[in-house]
């Protein structure tokens, strides 16, 4: 879908006079003899997908149609609105090849109509649903490494989904809906709304044989709930994971794996169970007795040495002093200070972890951490062992530096305002008769290397970050030097 927006300009009354020079108020255009003034514009904007402005020496002029002098330069700028970009500008109908956001025009003695285009953008998601492999996509002919990614009606999507060994392709789903489709490749063009295409894998079985599919039976009584619920099948190989937390005026009070095994309390206040690499069939039990319910609850004990936590749920750390209540779930962040002359030792969790930030993400019962300190103990002294090993890290960090940042290729720096990180940039290499296509991205200060050897030819196809692109496109650079340097301006 797509819309025209049309320039509208007026310059201000009081400037303009029947005969002779006014200059009107400051920084007011001054305006010649009635009969060499041209209008611009038709007073009418269509759709109701951005707005457009103009400015004469950095004067908003107001409203179209517009009476201005002539040989003055009149700067528009168009503001689509959000999910929609410039398609385009016009003069007098004929398009002038630019997607910019901001156009100029000097008046020649004629009237003149300027239109922008604007046209919607859409979102393509893509991904993995299930087993293992990889997915990548191409539009309109340009690959595209990350997702998710802007589109424009219309556009054609041809994704090719690359299965590991062992697996093949089970099934693509459009919009969370299956295709019956078992081909390695798909492809759809969009059609006035976002996008997302999940490609499923599964195992080949063996010649002769099936895919062996096992059942996790999970049941509760009536002061509980479990989910999922009742008969479960799971692949060979596959985990699954099942949630459980007691109804209101309930506790639970056991939870049995298999009819034997009897999870700890610590787990059952996590809230969950995950049987892994399944290869038999199971059971889950949920057992409740009548209790006041205090709700999840986040508990902090320092079990040995010296020293205290501090949690975080999304507004900041707080120093942990007493047993604190846990939203259902929220994200909760941990973190170990140790006390004066000891270092932080573990977590308990139950699982054993050995890092000072711990976090644990949408949280569905209580949590019972215990945290460890150990002494603090030096290392031995050599203060010229010290010594001549920093000078050895100093000189190897030096030494990497000059090695990351001059080796050769050809160095893109990506624009909008200020570095960009994580644009996408597609590119061929051509030398000797040899091509080569790839995409890379940019990191955090904006530069994006892109391998290429002296002699070779390397073209830009395409330069894009939240579907902003650059009107340079394409860039043709030819490499003289082993290390040429180049920037993008995205706009």
């Amino acid at each position: 879908m797509a819309a025209l927006a049309m320039a509208i300009l007026i310059l201000p009354a009081a400037i303009i006079e029947q005969s002779g020079i006014s200059s009107g108020a400051p920084g007011d255009i001054p305006v010649r003899d009635q009969e060499d003034l041209a209008r611009v514009g038709t007073g009418v904007v269509y759709g109701g997908s951005g707005t457009i402005e103009a400015k004469v020496g950095g004067v908003d002029i107001g409203p179209s149609p517009a009476s201005v002098p002539d040989d003055v330069t009149v700067e528009f700028a168009a503001t689509p609105d959000p999910g929609w970009k410039v398609k385009g500008w016009y003069v007098n109908g004929i398009a002038e090849g630019i997607t910019s956001e901001t156009y100029s025009l000097t008046i020649t003695s004629s009237d003149v109509t300027v239109q922008v285009l604007f046209e919607q953008i859409f979102t393509l998601t893509y991904g993995v649903y299930g087993g293992t492999g990889t997915i990548e996509a191409k539009i309109n002919g340009v690959y595209f490494g990350l997702t998710p990614v802007s589109v424009k009606d219309g556009d054609t999507v041809f994704l090719m989904a690359t299965p590991d060994p062992g697996w093949r392709v089970k099934d693509w789903y459009l919009n969370g809906a299956a295709t019956d489709s078992i081909s390695s490749a798909f492809s759809c063009t969009i059609a006035g709304s976002d996008v997302t295409i999940q490609v499923q894998f599964e195992m080949i079985p063996s010649p002769g044989q099936t895919v062996k599919v096992y059942q996790i039976t999970a049941s509760s009584d009536k002061g509980a709930t479990i989910s999922p619920n009742g008969a479960v099948g799971v692949l060979r190989g596959y985990d699954k994971t099942f949630f459980f937390e007691p109804e209101d005026g309930y506790l639970i009070i056991e939870v049995r794996i298999d009819g034997v095994f009897l999870l700890s309390s610590a787990q059952i206040d996590l809230g969950y169970y995950t049987f892994d690499h399944l290869m038999e069939d199971h059971t889950i039990e949920v057992k409740t007795t009548a209790g006041s319910r205090a709700g999840n609850l986040l508990r902090i004990d320092v079990l040995q040495g010296e020293g205290f936590a501090m949690y975080n749920m999304g507004s900041g750390f707080v120093i942990y002093t007493e047993p604190v209540k846990i939203p259902a779930g929220t994200n909760i962040t941990v973190r170990a200070i140790a006390g004066s002359g000891f270092v932080f030792d573990r977590w308990e969790t139950p699982k054993t972890e050995r890092t000072l930030l711990y976090s644990v993400e949408d949280i569905r019962g209580s949590l019972h951490f215990e945290l460890f300190f150990n002494v603090y103990v030096p290392p031995p002294s050599d203060d010229g062992a010290q010594k001549g090993i920093a000078l050895l890290i100093l000189a190897g960090l030096l030494l990497l530096f000059f090695l990351l940042w001059y080796r050769a290729g050809l160095h893109l720096t990506i624009v909008m305002g200020e570095p960009v990180k994580d644009a996408s940039v597609t590119y061929m290499v051509e030398k000797e008769g040899n091509t080569t296509e790839d995409i890379r991205v940019s990191n955090k200060k904006g530069i994006c290397r892109i391998p290429a050897k002296k002699g070779s030819t390397v073209t830009i196809t395409m330069a894009e970050k939240y579907g902003i692109t650059s009107a340079e496109l394409p860039m043709v650079v030819v490499m003289e030097k082993r290390r040429e340097i180049r920037e993008i301006i995205l706009k």
